[in-house]
């Protein structure tokens, strides 16, 4: 038998053309799906309903964390509890205790600003979301003494009926 004789009748152009046809579909699938999928609002750019609610929350809890001014530094820290749940409202009043003793006795006052788009939705969930937000921080001391910061804050949020709270705040590097 020769090598003429084990080739498929018609030169062998059927299965190349299959093929080619078949490529072409799948890309022509793959175009219209991809199409689909950017029409779709993005979880990350929805602008309402309960992930801006969260977002608004982080960064609102964001700034009343670094809020410190030593000639309220008890309303500063009573108006950060506010957006806390219980249990981690608890725990940051015990903690925040020796901070406020320091900001008091030093006279400082810390002034927070969001970064412009320093707000980042790491997981959104209908229960809990976390999410990282940026913050310059500006420090002043007696004297006029300041100085900048830029810290990075990750905010634990659980729903609580149709409002989110904080139940966690942790600086990240």
């Amino acid at each position: 038998m020769s090598d003429d004789d084990a080739r498929p009748a018609g030169g062998g152009w059927l299965l190349p053309a299959v093929l080619g046809v078949l490529l072409v579909a799948v890309i022509a699938v793959s175009v219209v799906l991809w199409g689909e999928r950017s029409d779709e609002p993005s979880v990350a750019t929805d602008s309402s309903g309960p992930m801006q609610a969260a977002r608004s929350l982080a960064e609102d809890a964001a700034i009343a964390f670094f809020t410190l001014d030593h000639r309220a530094a008890a309303q500063n820290i009573a108006a950060a509890r506010t957006l806390m749940t219980d249990e981690f409202g608890a725990e940051y009043e015990r903690e925040a205790a020796s901070l406020r003793r320091e900001v008091v006795k030093r006279k400082l006052s810390l002034v927070p600003s969001l970064v412009e788009d320093g707000t980042a939705i790491e997981t959104f969930g209908p229960e809990a979301a976390q999410l990282l937000v940026s913050v310059d921080l500006t420090t002043t001391a007696p004297g006029g003494k300041s100085g900048d910061a830029r810290y990075r804050t990750r905010v634990a949020l659980v729903r609580d009926g149709d409002e989110w709270l904080v139940s966690g705040l942790d600086q990240v590097g």
